[in-house]
C-alpha cells in the first residue's frame, strides 16, 4: 500500500458492569457505559473533521450467563439501555459480544472462571450469540472474548454461530495462570505467542496460526502491538584496560541499536499508562511503518471514566492525535469495511451497523 493510503482503525469498547458482581444479588450499575458513550461520541465530530470520513466505533456487550444470573436476562445491556443502543446504531457503529466465562458455584458460594469445561464455554458463547440475535434482531458478527481467552473449539463454534470477525488476540501476550486471581479458575490462559500482527483466517489445528491454504470464514483481527525495540547491550569490556575494544563495542551499539532476538511486544492500549501521549502515537507509527497493510486495532473498557488516572491518560492520548499528521490518514470503521479497505476479501454481510 502507498504511504498515503487510508489506515483503518478498529476502536473496540468492552461494555461491562462497573465492577464485578460479588454475588447473583449484587446488581452492579452500568454507569460507565453511558459515560464512555458520551466521551467517544463527543470526539466523533472532531475526528470526522480531522479524518474527512465518517467515524464508527465498535461496542462489544457482555451478554453471557453471568449477566443472565445477576440481571435476569443475558440481553440486559440492550434491554436496559434501549435509547443508548438506538443512538449507537443510528451512528452506524458496530455492536458485538464480549463473553466472560464466570460461573456461579453454590458449593464455593462464589464465581469461578470456568474456562476448563468445554460444555460451559460452549454455553457461554451460545448464550451470548443467541441473546444478541434475539435482542437486536440480527446475527452477531463480531466477538471479543474476555480474560485473554481463546481455544480452537471456541473459534469453530463462533464461526458456526455466524461470527465473521474476532478481535480478541493480542500478539506476544504470554501465557498466564489467570487474569483475575481473586476468583477460582479452571484452565490457564493460552497466551498469544506467534500470533501475526495482521488479519488472517485461523488454521483449524491452531487459532494462533494462519491457515496454510489462506482459509476462509472467520477473520482474526489482532489488536495492535508494538515492539519495544530495546537497544543492544554493550559487551562487558574494561574501557581503561582495553579502550580500543570498548570504543568499537559502543560504535556497534550506535550503528545497530536493535537486538537481533525478537523484542517483546506491548499492546497499544490507550487506557494504560504511557510515558507521554506522543509515546503512544510514536509506537503506533512504528507499527504502521512495518505493516504491509497497516491498520490499528485498540480496545478500552467502559470503566475507564470511573478511574481518574485512566481517564486523564486516555483523554491526553486522544487530544494529542489531533496534533499529528497521522490523523488525516485514519479511518475509524467497522471490521467489514476496514478489511475491504485493506484489500482483503471478507465474507459479505448485509448489516454491519446502522439501524436495527
Amino acid at each position: 500500500m502507498t504511504t498515503e493510503s487510508p489506515i483503518p482503525v478498529f476502536f473496540n469498547t468492552d461494555v461491562e458492569t462497573d465492577d464485578r458482581p460479588a454475588s447473583p444479588l449484587d446488581r452492579q450499575p452500568w454507569d460507565g457505559f453511558g459515560m464512555t458513550w458520551d466521551i467517544l461520541d463527543s470526539y466523533r465530530p472532531r475526528l470526522e473533521e480531522a479524518t474527512g470520513a465518517p467515524v464508527r466505533f465498535i461496542w462489544n456487550l457482555r451478554m453471557d450467563p453471568q449477566i443472565e444470573k445477576v440481571y435476569g436476562s443475558p440481553s440486559y445491556a440492550v434491554d436496559a439501555h434501549t435509547k443508548l443502543i438506538d443512538r449507537i446504531l443510528d451512528r452506524g457503529d458496530q455492536i458485538g459480544v464480549h463473553p466472560h466465562s464466570f460461573r456461579w458455584d453454590d458449593r464455593l458460594d462464589g464465581w469461578v472462571c470456568d474456562r476448563g469445561s468445554e460444555a460451559w464455554t460452549d454455553q457461554v458463547i451460545e448464550t451470548s450469540f443467541q441473546a444478541y440475535a434475539s435482542s437486536l434482531g440480527r446475527p452477531c458478527r463480531v466477538s471479543r472474548f474476555g480474560e485473554f481467552w481463546m481455544t480452537n473449539r471456541a473459534v469453530r463454534l463462533v464461526e458456526r454461530l455466524g461470527g465473521r470477525f474476532d478481535m480478541t488476540l493480542e500478539p506476544g501476550l504470554p501465557p498466564k495462570p489467570t487474569l483475575e486471581p481473586e476468583f477460582p479458575f479452571t484452565a490457564t490462559l493460552p497466551g498469544f505467542h506467534g500470533v501475526p500482527q495482521e488479519p488472517y483466517h485461523p488454521a483449524p489445528e491452531d487459532f494462533r496460526r494462519p491457515a496454510a491454504d489462506g482459509g476462509d470464514g472467520l477473520w482474526m483481527i489482532p489488536l495492535s502491538t508494538e515492539s519495544s525495540r530495546p537497544r543492544a547491550p554493550v559487551p562487558r569490556v574494561n574501557p581503561i584496560r582495553r579502550p580500543v575494544k570498548a570504543a568499537r563495542a559502543i560504535r556497534r551499539r550506535v550503528r545497530h541499536p536493535v537486538r537481533t532476538v525478537k523484542p517483546p511486544l506491548r499492546t497499544l492500549s490507550p487506557w494504560m499508562r504511557w510515558s507521554s501521549p506522543s509515546a503512544f502515537w510514536r509506537a503506533a507509527e512504528r507499527l504502521i511503518s512495518r505493516l504491509e497493510r497497516p491498520y490499528l486495532a485498540v480496545a478500552i473498557k467502559t470503566d475507564v471514566p470511573l478511574f481518574p488516572i485512566q481517564l486523564e491518560g486516555f483523554t491526553a492520548i486522544m487530544e494529542h492525535l489531533f496534533d499529528r499528521p497521522l490523523v488525516r490518514r485514519l479511518r475509524f470503521t467497522t471490521p467489514a469495511e476496514g478489511l475491504q479497505m485493506l484489500g482483503y476479501e471478507p465474507t459479505p454481510t448485509s448489516t454491519e451497523g446502522g439501524t436495527r
